[in-house]
This record gives structure tokens, C-alpha cells and sequence, in this order.
């Protein structure tokens, strides 16, 4: 029972930080790899460090990972589309603390 608890949790944080950057009709669009519960914390890890970045700015949460960024010669969302590309940006904050 406790399993299900913390799943639920972890759709929850995901969906709420996948709603918070995540602009336009790509909102909707939940990339595939985000199936994996692992994936999805990988994503909640991005998106914590990317809060404490910004101050808990939500217009430059937005902004950053909807505009294209030359560190990874993409836009942050469409890096998320792949694990590779997930990993890149969670090994760039992990590296930037």
C-alpha cells in the first residue's frame, strides 16, 4: 500500500512541476519516457534546482526551458524528449550547484 502512496506522490510533484514550465501545447504532451517513474524524479530533480536557481521565478523557469540554450545547442524541453538529453540538463545543474 505504501508503494502506491508514493507513486501518487511522484505524479504529483511531476505534473506539478511539468505544468509550472512547461508553455503552450507541449504542456499537454508528456514525452513518452516520462512513463518511468524514475524519469519523472529526474525531472522533479531539474526542476528543484532550476527553482533555487531562479529564486522561484516561474516566468524565468518558463522562459528557461522554453528558449533555446547554448550549453546544450537545444531548448531545455525538447532535450527532455530522450533520456540522454534528460541526464544532460540534470548533470549540467548537478555540475553548476
Amino acid at each position: 500500500m505504501n508503494e502506491l502512496k508514493q507513486i501518487g506522490v511522484v505524479d504529483k510533484a511531476f505534473n506539478n512541476a511539468w505544468t509550472t514550465i512547461v508553455q503552450g501545447q507541449s504542456q499537454k504532451e508528456i514525452p513518452t519516457i516520462f512513463a518511468s517513474q524514475k524519469m519523472r524524479l529526474y525531472f522533479i530533480e531539474i526542476y528543484k534546482q532550476l527553482y533555487a536557481k531562479s529564486g522561484g521565478d516561474k516566468n524565468f523557469m518558463r522562459h528557461w526551458f522554453n528558449s533555446l540554450n547554448s550549453a546544450f545547442n537545444c531548448i531545455p524541453l525538447d532535450a527532455c524528449r530522450t533520456e540522454a538529453g534528460l541526464l544532460t540538463i540534470k548533470h549540467y545543474f548537478e555540475s553548476n550547484r
